[in-house]
């Protein structure tokens, strides 16, 4: 073997031909089924059209029913932070 001739230490890779094989589904990788996927898409296509002062306004409503449901819990849970920091002094 002469100077100029060195051997190629390199690999190459080899790839396979693609055969169209599946060899995992990726159709549930978000956790759904086909046929969830299939139904929520219709819900999703079967929405009615809102507009943004129609969506704010949902958005005010549920926060004018749910809000003072918040508050009356979360003073309930400080009432009872309270209490125990009092009764712990002792």
């Amino acid at each position: 073997m002469s100077k100029r001739e060195k051997p190629s230490r390199r690999k190459r890779t080899v790839y396979r031909e693609d055969t169209g094989e599946t060899l995992y589904s990726m159709a549930a990788l978000d956790g759904l089924t086909p046929e969830e996927q299939e139904e929520l898409y219709e819900k999703k296509k079967n929405r009615i059209p809102t507009t943004g002062r129609e969506r704010w306004a949902m958005i005010r409503a549920a926060f004018a029913v749910y809000g003072p449901l918040l508050l009356i819990c979360v003073g309930a849970f400080s009432a009872a932070a309270l209490l125990m920091y009092l009764f712990l002094l002792r």
